[in-house]
């Protein structure tokens, strides 16, 4: 069963009413779908817990930084990904990714850079998609250049003022991973590939309502989520005080 969506603003000639048609694909296949669902739980988990699940946070900034340095190696060298098997690259990467993970959870100063590397990379991105719709971000050095300065700058904030930038990480990147989630599920997944065009300097496809609205769930859902911490779920707890015993408090 598919539902198809049609916008199509006044005077607009079909091919600009082609690129505004969604296919809502209601036949979803069974892993990507699960996949996808356990996601989406986990986003809202660190959108509104995430302080209170420090330790696991930490884990899994850096178990998703050693897990796509991995993949980014595959990709750069052709040689190791033809002559490794599917389950030896698969066994690399998730070793290399629980090592990176125990690390920046032993170890906080780490897992607080690392969050806050990823912290810039996702709101630069973010910017970067929507500054995409209108202007030209060429040569490529441009949005680079842009996403490594804001990288740099949330990274050394995160160590300055640890409560509140972890508090702000967890929720955008909750919100982020609900907001795929959720592309993913209407069966669009336009925005990822906003990204992947912006990097290879390819026009990106025009926004048209319905990925906008599903844009502003990243901005919505991460304010409150902040709000959310701050006032309840991380008030009166400190990562640095001895509250974080277990994964989650």
């Amino acid at each position: 069963m598919a539902v198809t969506l049609v916008y199509e603003e006044p005077g607009a000639n079909l091919a600009e009413a082609d690129i505004c048609t969604l296919e809502i694909n209601m036949k979803y296949e069974v892993i990507p779908s699960v996949v996808c669902s356990v996601c989406l739980s986990f986003g809202l988990i660190y959108c509104f817990f995430g302080y209170r699940c420090f330790k696991m946070v930490m884990f899994f900034s850096g178990f998703m930084s050693g897990t796509a340095a991995v993949l980014l190696l595959y990709h750069k060298e052709p040689v190791l990904d033809v002559q490794l098997g599917t389950e030896t690259k698969a066994g690399i990467s998730l070793g290399v990714g629980v090592l990176c993970g125990l690390m920046t959870m032993l170890v906080s100063t780490m897992g607080l850079l690392l969050s806050g590397l990823q912290l810039g990379t996702l709101l630069s991105l973010a910017i970067l998609v929507v500054i995409g719709q209108f202007h030209s971000l060429t040569p490529v050095w441009v949005p680079l250049s842009f996403v490594l300065a804001a990288s740099i700058i949330t990274a050394v904030s995160s160590l300055q003022w640890q409560k509140l930038f972890s508090i702000f990480y967890t929720s955008v990147f909750g919100a982020t991973t609900v907001m795929l989630c959720v592309d993913y599920l209407v069966g669009t997944f336009v925005l990822p590939d906003q990204v992947y065009d912006m990097l290879c300097q390819v026009a990106p496809r025009p926004l048209c309502w319905f990925n906008w609205a599903i844009t502003g769930i990243c901005p919505t859902l991460s304010l409150l989520g902040v709000l959310v911490q701050w006032r309840f779920t991380a008030k009166g707890v400190s990562h640095t005080e001895g509250e974080f015993s277990s994964i989650c408090t």
